[in-house]
């Protein structure tokens, strides 16, 4: 199955990566920063209607990434 990862972008969550899950929910993702400076708030979304996924619809906390 697949998680949606986002940013808060210019006032609205963006999409960026789409990852594909292990049958426990598991993923890895790797993201290079190129020149960008600030606070970038990220967050996960489990999409609705994954039948074979275990899990409901859902967003992760929030978690923000301070570039320099």
């Amino acid at each position: 199955m697949s998680v949606d990862l986002l940013v808060h972008y210019r006032g609205h969550w963006e999409p960026f990566r789409t990852p594909r899950t292990d049958a426990a929910g598991h993923f890895t993702v790797v993201y290079q920063f190129e020149g960008a400076r600030g606070r970038f708030p990220f967050r996960a979304e489990v999409p609705p209607s994954q039948a074979d996924f275990a899990f409901g619809r859902g967003f992760s906390g929030v978690v923000d990434v301070v570039t320099e």
